[in-house]
């Protein structure tokens, strides 16, 4: 999960999906963030987001986002640290003597973020050329299962979270998260919930 950003339009972008912060970049940049928040560990990334470490450092690292731009974080326990998106071939905002002080991510995302099966399609299955037949022949389930999470139509179970991480990588709690982060974002923006009476202590 993110925990911090150095770059206040990166956090933006995070929260709103506001596509003029980043032009061009700011769709595909929105996809690799909600997977950043998703992720248990860099190795969780697939191939094809070539997602590096940076050299000299343990714990950052970076991954285009597209050719003009790269997202690179810093990884410490299980969180993402130091978020931040520059322009490609740029250097490292903080490198020297006064970095900026890092902004917590203390609020949710006021989007929809992405769905698990957009995800799958664009960053594991396209890249590789694996098909709908071929994922579910390997996963040993319907096709239709797998058409419908691509499409949106149908959630990434416990049990489809366990067979896509031993067929395609990543591991289940991955795809457990990116299904719940989805969910949770889709009850936000559509329901008012705030009516609710709390029956907490001293929130009556």
């Amino acid at each position: 999960m993110i925990s911090s950003f150095l770059c206040p339009r990166t956090r933006d972008l995070f929260i709103t999906g506001n596509a003029a912060l980043f032009g061009g970049s700011s769709l595909a940049a929105l996809r690799l963030l909600d997977m950043l928040q998703c992720i248990t560990s860099p190795l969780d990334f697939p191939s094809a987001v070539a997602c590096r470490r940076v050299s000299g450092s343990k714990a950052a690292y970076s991954l285009p986002v597209d050719e003009a731009a790269v997202l690179r974080f810093s990884w410490s326990g299980a969180s993402a640290a130091n978020v931040r998106i520059l322009p490609s071939g740029s250097d490292v905002p903080g490198a020297g003597a006064n970095p900026p002080d890092p902004l917590p991510l203390d609020t949710e995302a006021r989007r929809i973020v992405s769905h698990p099966g957009r995800v799958l399609q664009e960053h594991f299955m396209i890249p590789r050329g694996i098909s709908a037949n071929r994922l579910s022949a390997a996963m040993q389930v319907p096709v239709s299962r797998i058409l419908d999470i691509i499409n949106e139509r149908r959630g990434v179970s416990a049990d489809t979270a366990s067979r896509l991480s031993l067929c395609v990588g990543a591991s289940p709690r991955f795809w457990a998260a990116m299904q719940s982060e989805y969910e949770l974002s889709v009850i936000r923006m559509e329901k008012d919930l705030a009516s609710l009476p709390s029956l907490l202590p001293g929130k009556a």
